[in-house]
């Protein structure tokens, strides 16, 4: 029998890809994910909690699950950039349960 799920297990339960993440209960991670920008705006808020595969998860298989869930993410899936633990990092580095991943549009202008 698995124990009585947290409080905040259900509050992004949309987010929940049974078919990419279906791990049992007592063997999920938790990594947040944060938007920036239009992505915030589009997903309607700038901060979520997302559950992982233990192994061989990417920021890239986050932002799919998230672009299955908000269609309108899709326009950004060439030109969104990644951050891992407040650092640039590759589409295909490896998360871990507790990292922090966060998406953003790219930026411009600024004055010289």
């Amino acid at each position: 029998m698995l124990p009585p799920q947290p409080a905040w297990y259900n509050c992004n339960q949309a987010l929940h890809n049974p078919q990419v993440f279906n791990i049992p209960y007592n063997r999920r991670h938790m990594v947040r994910v944060f938007l920036f920008a239009a992505l915030k705006d589009i997903v309607g808020a700038g901060s979520l909690d997302f559950q992982i595969s233990s192994r061989d998860t990417t920021p890239q298989q986050v932002w799919t699950s998230l672009a299955n869930t908000y269609p309108d993410l899709g326009r950004y899936q060439k030109s969104v950039q990644v951050a891992v633990n407040q650092k640039h990092a590759d589409r295909d580095t490896l998360i871990s349960d507790g990292d922090e991943i966060a998406f953003f549009p790219p930026v411009s202008g600024g004055s010289k």
